[in-house]
């Protein structure tokens, strides 16, 4: 077994767009590897 750990953010931009959101969520976002999302 892996003893290695990995981290999951949560991040919600809310009904703006991207130059809406904080930016503690853009930098989340930035430095993610990952991203699940849908497209409007």
């Amino acid at each position: 077994m892996s003893d290695s750990t990995g981290r999951i953010s949560v991040v919600g931009i809310g009904p703006g767009g991207y130059d809406h959101i904080t930016p503690a969520a853009k930098n989340t976002i930035e430095d993610a590897e990952v991203i699940v999302g849908y497209k409007t």
